[in-house]
């Protein structure tokens, strides 16, 4: 509500600058921009995210997509079920054969975002990476820094997408 809110007030802002061009004074807004922004931003770091990821690596993957959230401002919350929201996942890391001397490893992260109270889904993702290195451990912790560093991040900003619908 916040963000339709923002952008009524912010096509208000150029509805008024024609105005002004016209009588040199538009109509003033009920709220200013500044003041929503404000409150939007408090409602956000409101928002409590916890987190139920299963299979190969999850512990790096949480760690890195709970960093990424906690830079958007959302607080996450790990050992405790006092949350709005869950993100549940699934990683899944195979091997993807031989490739010119390369262990190839195929991992693919299926996560949803859950309304805590009602059960119901905010968001559903899936993302693939496929890397390989000279030995099978290698490959693994390739491909689930690859999660960490080049998913979870675009992630993050795919949440704040959704929550903020």
């Amino acid at each position: 509500a916040y963000k339709q809110a923002m952008e009524l007030l912010q096509r208000r802002e150029t509805l008024n600058a024609d105005l002004r061009l016209i009588s040199r004074s538009g109509i003033d807004p009920p709220f200013s921009v500044a003041a929503l922004a404000a409150k939007f931003t408090r409602a956000k770091s409101r928002i409590k995210i916890g987190f139920n990821l299963k299979g190969r690596e999850r512990n790096k993957l949480q760690s890195c997509l709970g960093e990424a959230l906690t830079k958007k401002g959302i607080s996450v919350i790990e050992g405790s079920s006092d949350v709005h929201l869950w993100i549940h996942g699934k990683i899944e890391m195979k091997s993807a054969g031989h490739q010119g001397g390369t262990q190839m490893v195929r991992a693919t992260l299926n996560m949803r975002v859950t309304n805590a109270r009602s059960g119901k889904s905010v968001a559903a993702f899936t993302r693939d990476v496929k890397v390989g290195r000279e030995f099978l451990p290698q490959s693994i912790q390739l491909a689930a820094s690859k999660l960490c560093f080049d998913v979870a991040p675009k992630l993050a900003q795919e949440i704040m997408g959704a929550l903020s619908q």
